[in-house]
């Protein structure tokens, strides 16, 4: 009977054992860690990209505003032109005007 309790473990090992059950869920949490951190860091890029894009859009519309004086805000002969040459509606027109205007970039910010 002695050796038979000597192989059942005692408390302070199941609690060893329960450390170790542990271990799977500690790796599963750092790994969904290492997910969220590498997420981060794409939509960073994703926005880079996309004011990059809008500049673009916004350069012509710059120069039209510096060299020309004349602006493709909407209601502009300029915005009309603009509009229909992109078969948006008013409405389109103003939401993309707006969003370039809230673009935080060199030229876009400075369209008027």
């Amino acid at each position: 009977m002695a050796n038979a309790q000597s192989r059942t473990p005692g408390p302070a090992a199941r609690g060893l054992r329960g450390l170790g059950g542990c271990r799977p869920r500690r790796s599963k949490a750092l790994l969904g860690l290492m997910a969220l951190l590498a997420l981060g860091a794409g939509p960073a890029a994703a926005v880079e990209n996309l004011n990059t894009s809008l500049e673009e859009i916004c350069q012509p519309l710059l120069e039209l505003n510096t060299k020309l004086g004349a602006s493709a805000a909407p209601g502009s002969p300029a915005g009309g032109l603009m509009q229909t040459e992109l078969s948006l509606s008013a409405a389109q027109y103003g939401a993309l005007w707006s969003l370039l205007k809230l673009t935080p970039t060199p030229g876009c910010s400075r369209l008027y």
